[in-house]
């Protein structure tokens, strides 16, 4: 299933400028990336938003190093959204580019919407990059068992898309935060919130309708609580098994009468 993962940033902290990240994000774009030779432009995979398709690094960074008014020093300016879907889901698109943004634009409101504040994606200022490679880290279980070298390209199909997206919204009036740990709630002093889980499973969703992509909904729920709940979704999924568990194994078995026992109780 899509791996859907939401950091500060891939390269530095998030409190500053987003430049630093925005020209990692470029490493695909580079003939030589010792050298920072870069690739023709026409060659090059350009960042998209909700709207664009052809972005160029500079006017992410002035966009959205621009968008922070009232974000004091120490506060997060950006987020970090990663979407990669599994190889089995990206053999099942046929690892198709377009697909993969067009996905992308819907996750991203899916990502307004679970905010609780009425947000589509346009109302966000977000850019997103498509990259091809992935390369094993040093956190890989099969770096750490040696079977691979940190830095080593992984196998297989690894298209996956990165998306920058600004703590403010595109109005500059209301500050997102996909980090905070209030839950979505209609009382106390904060209206709204960011579960992830739910915004995680909506998202796997959403892959499921716009592609048809068969998967089984028990092993999506386990998935996305036992991984990204917090301990009391947790616990409350355990003992939601464990009364259906119980359910089960105390109801009566149902008797289906043999033939011989019908033919027996007919009338003579």
């Amino acid at each position: 299933m899509p791996h859907l993962n939401i950091t500060s940033s891939e390269k530095g902290d998030n409190k500053g400028s987003c430049r630093a990240l925005v020209y990692y994000l470029e490493k695909e774009n580079y003939q030589d990336e010792k050298q920072r030779q870069l690739k023709p432009l026409a060659e090059r995979e350009l960042f998209f938003s909700h709207h664009q398709d052809q972005v160029l690094p500079h006017q992410v960074i002035s966009h959205i190093d621009g968008n922070k008014k009232n974000l004091g020093k120490a506060q997060e300016k950006f987020s970090l959204v990663n979407i990669s879907p599994s190889q089995e889901e990206l053999q099942h698109i046929g690892n198709d580019r377009q697909k993969l943004k067009d996905y992308t634009r819907q996750v991203m409101d899916l990502y307004a919407a679970n905010f609780g504040k009425g947000l589509k994606s346009q109302d966000l200022v977000w850019y997103a990059k498509l990259e091809e490679n992935r390369s094993y880290k040093h956190t890989d279980r099969a770096v750490q068992l040696g079977e691979k070298q940190k830095g080593e390209p992984k196998e297989g199909l690894q298209t996956h898309v990165q998306v920058i997206v600004s703590r403010k919204c595109a109005e500059n009036r209301l500050k997102l935060s996909p980090n905070s740990n209030h839950r979505s709630t209609q009382k106390g002093p904060v209206k709204g919130g960011f579960d992830r889980v739910n915004f995680k499973m909506k998202s796997i969703e959403k892959f499921d309708a716009m592609f048809q992509f068969p998967r089984l909904v028990n092993e999506l729920e386990r998935h996305q609580v036992m991984k990204y709940g917090t301990e009391g979704e947790k616990e409350a999924y355990r003992e939601k098994q464990e009364k259906k568990g119980k359910a089960l194994a105390s109801a009566k078995p149902i008797k289906i009468a043999s033939k011989e026992s019908k033919i027996s109780q007919r009338p003579g």
